[in-house]
């Protein structure tokens, strides 16, 4: 235990005076997914076989989704209203979303997948005075299961396979 501890520090000492080591450089390229205004916020990126990358636009307030096959420009699509979203790419590489949205009692979360160029089917998956913080994982039987803040507590929802 000791020896832990003494690497802990040793390494926060090296870290808080500059003496790691560099990490070894490596070559990024960067590229533009939307110049639109204000966008990006909340960000998340799948690859299956594609990249593809959820995000929120601040300027028209809605979700947007963004999608690139190998050696295209990238195509980005309105989602629709909705914050705190979260993505997963089933089996096929579908985009699966799970996402807050302002309701009649509050907020919900709901789960939308895309079903075709510019078209999401979108299901509420819960609602309640306040809800945030969504995460989404597809399970090996396509089982889509969304854990979300409620309130103070953390709820963990999941459909039938095969359901929106």
């Amino acid at each position: 235990m000791k020896t832990l501890f003494k690497r802990c520090v040793v390494s926060i000492v090296l870290f808080a005076v500059g003496g790691l080591p560099p990490l070894a450089s490596a070559a990024w390229i960067q590229e533009v997914v939307d110049n639109s205004r204000d966008v990006g916020f909340a960000s998340q990126i799948g690859f299956h076989g594609d990249f593809h990358v959820v995000y929120f636009d601040n300027t028209n307030h809605v979700l947007k989704y963004a999608h690139q096959a190998s050696g295209t420009p990238w195509t980005v699509e309105n989602i629709g209203p909705g914050g705190h979203a979260s993505l997963a790419l089933d089996a096929n590489g579908a985009p699966h979303i799970a996402f807050t949205v302002q309701s009649a009692g509050g907020t919900a979360v709901a789960h939308a997948v895309r079903t075709g160029p510019g078209q999401w089917a979108t299901v509420t998956v819960d609602q309640g005075p306040s809800i945030s913080d969504t995460s989404i994982a597809i399970g090996p039987n396509g089982a889509i299961h969304v854990a979300y803040r409620f309130g103070s507590q953390l709820k963990y929802a999941v459909n039938s396979p095969g359901t929106p």
